[in-house]
């Protein structure tokens, strides 16, 4: 139908195109690309892939069209520049003699920041900044409508704050895609800037170990602590982490520890924690000896800590509770608030009695716990059919 005809061959359906005009090129805000009189602007190779019939693309539109290009292409990967405009795909052909230079206007929706550059993509090359030389250039202007090729406004470089810009590219130049005098440019390309924004690194916090002898640093503990470091760079995606830890940490010392990642512009990040080593509590007994046991209530109860029943508590607290947070908590408060129940159990056989009475299944449970549990599960199902039955 009509509204799908192009008839000026620039890649945009007639019902999109708000000009036959071969030398303007809507932008979708509002604003044309504009060339040179004489000369076609016609969609981009990307910008075709990409479906909007607009010359406006992303980089992962180049990198989805580049991907459908043959083997050896080279990456699309910019991840030292942050392209602040967004691209542009455009073709320029009918250009009369092959070699001859075009100039194209561009006009931003955001002003041109600080540092800026254009960069170009081909597949030979890659990414690579506009090169500049007698038959190419870059030009800038401020204005509320941007002029067409060639007006005086157009001053040479990037200009902070200019929201027109103006390219003069060499047919068969360094900055046309093909690198063939064809009478034809290609592109795509787009206003940049060097990324100057360090990556995110995150460290652990600090950490202490307990432990009566030194530590190295294939202690399990200690390598998963240095493991948990991440780095993620908005461009570069997760970069490594180096840090600078010893071999051997001594019990009683502070290490601080520095974390370091740079992205791929080199921007550096870094960090630090500390990791300190510290002897493990002296556990005083109920009666003030230090007995090493720590499990004073069942040691007052049975009378002796090398007692059988307080050995399996004991290697139930070194084994179950000290190897984790919640279980340390609890240790630590036993021990605050224990040793003068032991005291007064200890001064009393009675007591001493109901308290081994008490423990029994504690202890059972704790070295049966297998059979304890299917003993209770054995108990609950009783339970559960006796009471199903007297409500018969």
């Amino acid at each position: 139908t009509e509204g799908f005809s192009d008839p000026d061959y620039d890649g945009i359906p007639a019902y999109l195109d708000n000009s036959d005009d071969k030398t303007v090129m809507p932008t979708g805000s509002g604003s044309d690309l504009e060339t040179e009189a004489g000369v076609r602007i016609r969609l981009g190779e990307a910008a075709l892939s990409e479906g909007s019939f607009l010359p406006v693309v992303t980089v992962e539109d180049v990198a989805s069209w580049a991907a459908s290009l043959p083997d050896g292409s080279a990456s699309v990967d910019d991840n030292q520049f942050q392209f602040s405009s967004g691209l542009f795909d455009f073709e320029l052909d009918r250009l009369g003699n092959p070699g001859k230079s075009a100039s194209i206007v561009i006009p931003l929706t955001d002003a041109l920041p600080e540092a800026a550059v254009y960069r170009k993509y081909s597949e030979s090359a890659g990414w690579q900044t506009f090169v500049e030389d007698s038959n190419n250039a870059v030009s800038s202007a401020t204005r509320d409508n941007c002029p067409p090729p060639g007006d005086p406004a157009y001053e040479p470089g990037l200009s902070a704050e200019a929201n027109c810009l103006q390219l003069t590219i060499e047919d068969g130049g360094p900055n046309d895609r093909d690198g063939i005098a064809n009478a034809r440019i290609l592109d795509p390309g787009g206003v940049a800037v060097f990324d100057t924004t360090p990556p995110l690194l995150t460290v652990p916090l600090s950490l202490s170990i307990e432990s009566g002898a030194d530590l190295s640093s294939d202690n399990p503990e200690i390598q998963d602590y240095l493991a948990s470091a991440s780095c993620e760079d908005e461009l570069s995606g997760s970069r490594d982490v180096t840090n600078d830890a010893p071999d051997a940490y001594t019990v009683g010392s502070s290490t601080t520890i520095n974390f370091s990642c740079s992205d791929a512009a080199g921007n550096l990040a870094s960090a630090s924690a500390t990791l300190s080593v510290i002897e493990p509590p002296t556990i005083t007994g109920p009666t003030g000896s230090s007995s090493g046991s720590g499990c004073f209530i069942a040691t007052a109860a049975y009378g002796s800590w090398l007692a059988p029943e307080v050995q399996v508590l004991r290697e139930f607290r070194d084994q179950h509770l000290l190897t984790n947070y919640p279980g340390t908590l609890f240790v630590e408060s036993y021990y605050q608030y224990s040793p003068p129940v032991a005291n007064i159990i200890e001064d009393s056989p009675t007591l001493a009695l109901v308290t081994r009475v008490a423990l029994t299944p504690v202890i059972y449970g704790v070295k049966y716990p297998t059979e304890c549990f299917a003993l209770v599960l054995c108990l609950l199902l009783l339970t559960m059919f006796s009471c199903r039955n007297v409500r018969k």
